[in-house]
């Protein structure tokens, strides 16, 4: 079992940082009820199952599987397109953006490691979906399909463009 987390907080008091910049102990303390409040929140959120990730420590041997599958799934596959909107693509994004670079895709695959240039179609314009199938190799490419309520409009139009492609 793991044990909770400990937020260190002296590196912003003002006795450390300054006046200027730093807080006081008793400013910190004052978002006391609001920090409770959040953090049963949050426990309410996982304890419903509407939340996953604090539980992700735990499940070594999940994440175990899901990456022999990824290195199953990346032998032969060119591109991965992430079909999703809002928050659904933008985790993907902000992750490869922050890990790799947003001019990945541009990178000869030995710079990107043997992995396959990932694509994220979020903009719901025909003519952008169009060009950017256009550009694939539907043999070649992995599609994903990811939807919170997996019944959002604009994703599932996506999928069935792609399912005929």
């Amino acid at each position: 079992m793991l044990r909770e987390l400990e937020y260190e907080y002296q590196g912003i008091l003002a006795e450390v940082i300054g006046k200027e910049q730093g807080l006081s102990d008793e400013e910190i303390f004052s978002y006391q009820s609001q920090a409770d409040t959040a953090h049963q929140a949050l426990k309410d959120l996982k304890e419903t199952g509407e939340i996953g990730f604090m539980d992700l420590p735990e499940k070594v041997e999940e994440a175990r599987a899901i990456t022999e599958k990824a290195g199953e799934l990346r032998q032969g596959v060119e591109a991965c397109l992430v079909l999703g909107i809002g928050g659904s693509s933008l985790g993907g994004r902000a992750l490869r953006d922050a890990i790799k670079t947003p001019l990945y895709n541009e990178l000869p695959r030995e710079k990107r490691d043997g992995f396959p240039r990932l694509y994220f179609a979020e903009n719901i314009d025909p003519e952008t979906f169009t060009q950017l199938l256009g550009v694939l190799n539907p043999a070649r490419t992995l599609v994903v399909v990811i939807s919170k309520s997996g019944g959002t409009a604009e994703t599932m139009s996506q999928f069935l463009i792609t399912m005929d492609w």
